[in-house]
C-alpha cells in the first residue's frame, strides 16, 4: 500500500512537471512564432502603392456638356442679379468710372490708364492715399471702352457686364473644378457641378457683382481660371505645349492686370498641378517659369505706371490704414479675429454689410476669446494641410486653396488698406463650395438615393443663399439704399454713419423747396454726422458733414447758436476745415458784430486753440475774424498778442499789445 501511494506520488510530480514543461514549450512557440511573423512583415511589408492616376482624356467635360453649363451659369447670374441693371453709381464707382476723367475720354484715354496709377483719373494727380497705391487699369479699360460705345456714362449697360462676366465667370470655375475630378456620366451630380452652383448664389459675391467697381475681382478671378485651364491643357497636350505657355502668360498677366489677387494662384496653379496629375518636374517649371515671365511683365508695367514697388511711406489716415498707431502684435490679433470672420462668412453669410472701416472691427489683443479660437482653428487646419499634403489628400488641398486665395487679402504680410470686405471672399468661397459639397458626398450613405438626396440638399443651400442674396442685392440700388443698410449692420463705422449722413444730406439738397422735410432729413443726417465723429473724433469726412448740415440748417432757420455748436465741436479736431471758413466768412460778413458769434470766435481762438490745444496758427485764424469786425476791442488785441508771442514772433505781439494799452490804458495783462 505504501509502495502504490508512493508510485502515485512520483506520477503526480512527474505530471505536474509534464504540464509545466507544455506550457512553457507552448509560451516559447508562441514568442518564436511572433517573432517570426515579425520578421516576415518586416521582410515583406508591402511598398506603398503608387497613385493610380485616371486617363487624362477622363477628365474635363465635353462640348456639348460645357455649352449646356455655359448656358446654366448665365441664368444663375441673370436670375439673381438682373435687377441690378437699373441701380446708380455708388461707393469707389465715382472714381473708378463716373467721375473718372481718362474712362470719360474713351478709347483716347485707355493709354493714360495704363500708363498711371488707377486713381490719377479721379484725383488728377498720384496721391498715394492707400498702402501700396493702386494699379488695376484693365477693368477700367472696360469702362472707357463702354464709355465709347454708348456715348457717354451708362450705369445699365455696366451693370450688364457685370452680370454677363460673372455668368462667364461661373462657367469658367466649373471647367477649372472639371480639371480636378474625372468625369461623370451624369455631369449634374458630378462635385464640379453642384460645387460651382452653390458657388454662384454664394452671397458674399453680391458685393462684387452688385457694385460696378466690383468687374476688377470677376475680371481677376476670370482670368486666374484661365490660367488654370491653361496650365492642365499643358499637361494634356502634345504638340500644342507653346501654345498652352502662350496662353498661361497672357492670362496671369491679364488677370494681375485686372487685380493684385490673380498674384495667389502662382501658388495655387502649381499645387493644383500636384494634387490631380501625375508628377512631372520638367512640366511644372515649365509652368511655373510661364507664371513667372507674366509676373515679370506685370511688375515693370506697374513700376511704369506708379514709379516704385515698394513707396515706405506711412500712411496716416485711419481710414486708409486702419493698423496706424498699432504695434504689430496688436495687428496680427485684429487680424485672426478678422480671419475667423471670414470662415464664419464662408458658411454662414449673415449678416451682411459693405462697411467694415473703424472701428466696425474692434481692435482686439490676444486675450480675446475669439483671436485665440482664430489661431487655434487656423493653425489646426494649417497642420492638417501640410501632413495631409504629401498624400494628395483632398481636404488638404481644398484647406490649401482657401488659405492661399485670401492670404493677399489677409492683411498679415501686406497692408491692404481695410481690416475686411466681403468681396475679398469671392475666390476663397470656391474652396468653401467645394468643402459643402465634399462633405455631403462623404457623409450621405452610399445607397440608392444618394443621388437625389445630394441633390436636394444643395438645392436647399441654394435656395437658402437665394433668399439671403434677394433681401441683400436692393440695398445696392443707389447711396441712401446702401448706406440705410450699412448703419444698420455696421453700427460702429465712423464710415458708414458719416455716408449715411452724406446720402440724407444729398436727399435733402434734391427735395423740393419746403423747408420743414428739407429740416426734417438734415436733423437726421446731424444724427448720423455726430455718431460719426464720435466714434472717430478725426474724421474729416464726418467732421466736414457735420459742418456743412449745420450750415444748411442754418440757412433754414437763420439760428446762430446750434451752428456755432457744431462748429465749436469741429474746430477742437478739425480747426483748418476749408469749408467752416468759408461759411464764418459769409455769416461774419453778413451778420456783422453778432454777440453770438463774437463769443464764439474768442472762446474758440484764444480759449480753445491758442491757451488749451496750443494750435495757434489757427487760433489766430478765428481771433482775426473777430478782429476784422470789431478792432477796437482789447480782449481781442491781447489775444492776439499772445498768440503771435507764443508763435516767437515778438515784433507782432509788441505791436498787438501796444495797440491793446492804447485801447485801454487800464487793461489788465
Amino acid at each position: 500500500m505504501e509502495q502504490l501511494n508512493a508510485l502515485r506520488y512520483i506520477y503526480r510530480k512527474i505530471g505536474i512537471f509534464s504540464e509545466m514543461a507544455a506550457k512553457k514549450k507552448q509560451k516559447t512557440n508562441k514568442v518564436s512564432a511572433k517573432r517570426q511573423d515579425f520578421k516576415a512583415s518586416k521582410a515583406h511589408k508591402p511598398k506603398r502603392e503608387k497613385t493610380i492616376w485616371p486617363a487624362i482624356e477622363t477628365y474635363g467635360v465635353s462640348k456639348r456638356t460645357s455649352i449646356i453649363l455655359f448656358a446654366i451659369m448665365m441664368v444663375i447670374s441673370f436670375f439673381l442679379y438682373v435687377q441690378t441693371l437699373p441701380y446708380e453709381f455708388v461707393l469707389d464707382d465715382q472714381i473708378v468710372v463716373s467721375e473718372n476723367s481718362f474712362v470719360k475720354q474713351g478709347i483716347s484715354g485707355i493709354n493714360d490708364l495704363l500708363l498711371t496709377e488707377s486713381f490719377v483719373g479721379y484725383f488728377g494727380e498720384q496721391k498715394d492715399l492707400i498702402p501700396g497705391a493702386r494699379y488695376r487699369p484693365l477693368s477700367m479699360i472696360t469702362y472707357a471702352i463702354e464709355y465709347r460705345i454708348f456715348g457717354g456714362l451708362n450705369s445699365r449697360m455696366n451693370h450688364l457686364f457685370n452680370v454677363i462676366l460673372y455668368g462667364l465667370c461661373g462657367w469658367l470655375v466649373f471647367l477649372g473644378l472639371s480639371q480636378f475630378f474625372s468625369r461623370k456620366k451624369v455631369w449634374w451630380l458630378s462635385i464640379p457641378f453642384l460645387a460651382t452652383v452653390i458657388w454662384m448664389f454664394h452671397p458674399v459675391h453680391i458685393e462684387v457683382v452688385a457694385n460696378i467697381k466690383g468687374r476688377d475681382e470677376i475680371m481677376s478671378l476670370i482670368f486666374s481660371m484661365l490660367s488654370l485651364l491653361s496650365a492642365f491643357a499643358f499637361y494634356r497636350w502634345d504638340s500644342k505645349k507653346w501654345l498652352a505657355l502662350i496662353s498661361l502668360i497672357i492670362s496671369f498677366l491679364l488677370g494681375l492686370l485686372s487685380k493684385e489677387t490673380t498674384l495667389t494662384f502662382l501658388a495655387v496653379i502649381p499645387t493644383s498641378l500636384y494634387f490631380f496629375r501625375e508628377s512631372s518636374i520638367s512640366k511644372m517649371l515649365s509652368v511655373v517659369s510661364a507664371i513667372v515671365v507674366a509676373f515679370i511683365a506685370y511688375l515693370a508695367l506697374r513700376y511704369i505706371a506708379v514709379g516704385y514697388f515698394f513707396s515706405g511711406t506711412e500712411v496716416t489716415d485711419v481710414m486708409n490704414n486702419p493698423f496706424v498707431g498699432m504695434a504689430f502684435h496688436e495687428r496680427l490679433a485684429t487680424v485672426f479675429y478678422v480671419l475667423l470672420k471670414y470662415v464664419g462668412l464662408s458658411f454662414v453669410p449673415y449678416p451682411l454689410t459693405h462697411d467694415y472701416y473703424p472701428f466696425q472691427i474692434p481692435r482686439v489683443g490676444w486675450l480675446n476669446l475669439w483671436v485665440i479660437v482664430s489661431v487655434v482653428v487656423h493653425l489646426l487646419l494649417a497642420a492638417f494641410a501640410a501632413v495631409k499634403f504629401k498624400s494628395r489628400n483632398l481636404w488638404a488641398y481644398i484647406i490649401f486653396f482657401y488659405i492661399s486665395t485670401l492670404s493677399i487679402a489677409s492683411n498679415i504680410v501686406v497692408n491692404v488698406g481695410t481690416t475686411m470686405n466681403e468681396r475679398f471672399l469671392f475666390t476663397p468661397s470656391i474652396a468653401a463650395a467645394l468643402a459643402i459639397i465634399w462633405t455631403l458626398k462623404s457623409k450621405i450613405p452610399e445607397k440608392t438615393w444618394k443621388k437625389y438626396l445630394m441633390l436636394s440638399s444643395t438645392g436647399l443651400i441654394c435656395i437658402v443663399f437665394a433668399i439671403v442674396a434677394f433681401q441683400r442685392i436692393p440695398v445696392w440700388e443707389n447711396a441712401l439704399t446702401l448706406n440705410t443698410a450699412a448703419v444698420k449692420v455696421s453700427t460702429n463705422s465712423a464710415r458708414s454713419n458719416s455716408f449715411m449722413a452724406t446720402a440724407m444730406f444729398d436727399e435733402a439738397k434734391t427735395t423740393p423747396n419746403v423747408n420743414q422735410a428739407r429740416k426734417k432729413l438734415l436733423n437726421e443726417a446731424m444724427i448720423y454726422a455726430d455718431r460719426a465723429t464720435k466714434i472717430l473724433p478725426t474724421y474729416s469726412n464726418g467732421n466736414l458733414m457735420k459742418a456743412g448740415i449745420a450750415a444748411e440748417i442754418h440757412k433754414i432757420d437763420q439760428k446762430l447758436p446750434p451752428l456755432l455748436k457744431a462748429f465749436k465741436e469741429v474746430a477742437a479736431v478739425r480747426p483748418g476745415l476749408s469749408f467752416m471758413h468759408e461759411y464764418l466768412v459769409y455769416i461774419k460778413n453778413r451778420s456783422g458784430g453778432e454777440p453770438d458769434l463774437m463769443k464764439f470766435l474768442y472762446e474758440t481762438g484764444y480759449e480753445m486753440l491758442i491757451l488749451e490745444k496750443r494750435d495757434y496758427q489757427w487760433g489766430l485764424k478765428f481771433l482775426n475774424y473777430y478782429y476784422d469786425v470789431n478792432p477796437y476791442d482789447p480782449k481781442v488785441t491781447y489775444a492776439i498778442s499772445q498768440g503771435y508771442r507764443f508763435l516767437g514772433n515778438e515784433t507782432q505781439a509788441e505791436y498787438y499789445l501796444g495797440k491793446t494799452l492804447s485801447l485801454d490804458p487800464n487793461f489788465k495783462i
